[in-house]
Order: structure tokens, then C-alpha cells, then sequence
């Protein structure tokens, strides 16, 4: 009788083993799909990002190209105003004081835009390197 007892109790670990046993695999297989699926879900928000982020350079490239060739074009009219024939303007004295004036309040507010824009460009190009490290 008592080896009956040791037989079955033998058998029902064996059962209990093998049950641990598969439910330890499948577990195992389970973090490791989960664990792939991590991955391959990390290189694809990787990938989006350099995306965005080369499409965002490359619009601010653009946008300061844009900016400098409008103040490269501003410095020359505002060196071509020397030029002007004195008998034009209001009583031949040339270009009237406030005209001038107007125009050296907008290339200083391009001025103060192009700064504007290097300092968030440089802001820009920091939190990306921060972000990169």
C-alpha cells in the first residue's frame, strides 16, 4: 500500500513539474515577444523622431536662408538711399527725414528678428543635443 502512495505521489509531482514547467515556457515566451515588440515599437518612435527632427532642421534652415536674403536685400537699398539724386523728394532735399526714419525702425526690427531667430535656432539646436544625450 505504501508504495501505491509513493506511486501516485510521484506521478501527481511529475504532473505538477511538467505543469509548472509549461507555464514557466509560455511565461518566458510571452516577456520575450512582449520584450521584441518593445523593440521593434522603440526603433519605429526612433525613426519617426530623426524624421521630424530633420524635417524641422530643414525647415529652419529654409526659414533663416529666407530671413538672411531679405536683410542682405534691405542692406542694399538702405546703402543705395546715399545714391539717390538730391532733387527728389520734397523740396529737392532728397529722401524726407521721416521716410528715412521708417526705414531704419524696419531694418532694426529685422535686425532684432534675425537675432531672435539665431537665439531660438540656438535654443533649438541645445534641447536637441540634450535630447540626443
Amino acid at each position: 500500500m505504501q508504495t501505491d502512495f509513493e506511486k501516485l505521489r510521484s506521478e501527481l509531482r511529475g504532473y505538477t513539474d511538467q505543469e509548472a514547467s509549461d507555464v514557466e515556457k509560455a511565461l518566458v515566451a510571452k516577456i520575450d515577444k512582449t520584450a521584441d515588440q518593445l523593440k521593434t515599437e522603440t526603433e519605429r518612435v526612433s525613426a519617426e523622431f530623426e524624421n521630424f527632427r530633420n524635417k524641422e532642421h530643414r525647415d529652419m534652415e529654409a526659414r533663416v536662408s529666407a530671413l538672411e536674403k531679405k536683410f542682405l536685400r534691405l542692406q542694399d537699398i538702405v546703402s543705395n538711399l546715399g545714391k539717390i539724386p538730391q532733387s527728389t523728394g520734397a523740396g529737392g532735399g532728397g529722401v524726407s527725414q521721416a521716410d528715412f526714419d521708417a526705414l531704419v525702425q524696419r531694418v532694426d526690427n529685422i535686425e532684432a528678428l534675425l537675432a531672435n531667430l539665431r537665439d531660438e535656432f540656438s535654443k533649438w539646436i541645445k534641447e536637441f543635443q540634450d535630447n540626443l544625450n
